[in-house]
């Protein structure tokens, strides 16, 4: 195992030690509305590129992989919607958390070495992942980790992925994080065999209204008035030269 991979790892047993609904996002945020917030967008990203494909017929995607998986946050949405989840994490503590966050659901949590994946091949009828892709510095391991879950995955099966981005290349979080452009991750998608079938903005990183969010002012009833007006914003201003955007992107095996 790489230096780089026991560094990773060191960091998220470390963010494990956190309450579960605030240690993931950001951890920073004592209060965990904000990451409740954004947790609440992803979940909604998720379950709109799932439902989408979903109407071209029953049941298609009842296997979900969760590759990051970590404190279960995003495996218990996809649950409660009638899904059986795989949760993939490199933290073990992180796994314990969403292991008793999701008890009483189909599913089944394992650890990984943050560069294989334990899983057979078309074994899965989705895959859904958050900002873990960010934390591979190297393509060539991304892409390297992206042909194995798309081999883990039933031909025709969706993969959708969220990520941070940035309108230029570069290094974060003691250089632990890289920011990716738009067309980088898209071009990193198509490298491992996969197409590309959407791209959306999410979020922006710094949206004014978030931090009132952060403080507990804005209550959660007007929370889909603020990711309309966040929306807005983001297709009207893309990706400022300061700041990084939430990027969905959908594609298929």
């Amino acid at each position: 195992m790489s230096d780089y991979i026991v560094r990773i790892r060191r960091h998220w047993e470390s963010l494990s030690q956190l309450d579960p609904d605030t240690s993931i996002i950001d951890p920073n945020d004592r209060r965990g509305e904000k990451n409740r917030y954004i947790a609440w967008l992803r979940d909604r990203a998720f379950k709109a590129a799932l439902t989408r494909v979903d109407a071209d017929g029953a049941d298609r995607f009842e296997v979900v992989l969760d590759y990051g998986c970590g404190s279960g946050s995003a495996s218990l949405p996809l649950l409660r919607d009638g899904r059986v989840v795989v949760g993939i994490d490199i933290a073990q503590g992180l796994l314990a958390q969403a292991a008793r966050r999701c008890a009483t659901y189909p599913c089944i949590f394992a650890r990984s070495d943050g560069v294989s994946l334990p899983l057979r091949r078309s074994s899965v009828d989705a895959v859904v992942t958050y900002g873990v892709l960010i934390y591979l510095l190297d393509d060539a391991d991304a892409e390297q980790l992206l042909r194995e879950i798309r081999a883990s995955m039933r031909p025709g099966a969706l993969i959708v992925i969220i990520e941070q981005a940035k309108r230029r290349h570069g290094l974060s979080n003691d250089g632990i994080k890289v920011f990716r452009t738009p067309a980088e991750w898209k071009a990193l998608l198509e490298a491992a065999g996969f197409v590309v079938d959407r791209t959306a903005i999410m979020r922006s990183g710094r949206f004014p209204l978030v931090p009132l969010i952060r403080t507990g002012i804005v209550p959660r009833a007007l929370w889909p008035l603020i990711a309309m007006l966040e929306g807005w914003f983001v297709r009207a201003v893309g990706i400022p030269p300061w700041d990084y955007v939430d990027l969905v992107l959908e594609a298929h095996s």
